[in-house]
């Protein structure tokens, strides 16, 4: 299959959405229980669709759960164009166009549970730390680095969550001249946890709920893009 044929949209008027609607009857995909969620994404402008040769063959609703962070609510690939990555092509589409638009993190749940081997070999892992017991949650990090400049400083961060344990430990790059980190830290974890930030000079320890400025608590995700000091 070459992707060039491959044509991903928005799906923006009722008649549009009709036709998809009978692409989801005529697939018998088992989507069809859901109509009305759909129509609410397609009205909400949250409906993207994918065809080949000007035919439906697959579709995607997502939702901005909180600032940042972005969740899948649901996705199909007909049956017939399966395995053959129009999936991960999808999907690594989609992810470009989150990061785009200023997202940095993007979840979902898996269901049918068998659905995560297909996220996971796209790169989605499992969150070890969740406000939501019960269900199989993934995440993907889709936030890219600042491009590096020379006059750069080196601080070391050191993240423990309540019980001691180390969760990340690790020197960072900070360009000078506006103390971003060339690489952002985004980390599933508790604001609860506490940081030590080391720059050579001082050593600052606090929690991470109370540094709100430059360690941002978003969903269930700590996001450092710039140094406190």
């Amino acid at each position: 299959m070459i992707f060039d044929d491959l044509n991903i949209k928005l799906i923006d008027s009722e008649d549009e959405f009709d036709k998809f609607h009978q692409f989801l009857i005529i697939s018998k995909s088992t989507f069809l229980k859901h109509i009305s969620i759909l129509h609410n994404s397609f009205k909400n402008n949250l409906l993207l669709s994918i065809s080949y040769n000007n035919q439906y063959i697959g579709f995607l609703t997502w939702h901005k759960h909180i600032k940042r962070l972005a969740c899948i609510d649901l996705f199909e690939i007909s049956e017939s164009f399966r395995r053959k990555n129009i999936g991960k092509f999808f999907i690594q589409e989609f992810l470009k166009f989150l990061n785009k638009k200023g997202f940095v993190v993007v979840e979902l749940y898996c269901a049918p549970i068998e659905s995560q081997h297909f996220w996971r070999r796209i790169g989605f892992i499992n969150k070890s730390f969740s406000t939501n017991d019960g269900k199989i949650e993934l995440y993907k990090i889709i936030k890219e680095n600042y491009k590096q400049k020379k006059d750069f400083s080196i601080e070391n961060i050191k993240i423990e969550d309540n019980f001691k344990n180390i969760i990340f430990e690790n020197d960072v790059y900070i360009d000078k001249e506006n103390k971003k980190l060339l690489s952002p830290i985004i980390i599933n974890g508790s604001k609860n946890w506490h940081i030590e930030w080391n720059n050579g000079n001082i050593v600052k320890t606090e929690s991470i709920k109370y540094i709100t400025k430059e360690v941002l608590y978003e969903g269930d995700y700590i996001i450092i893009e710039k140094s406190i000091f």
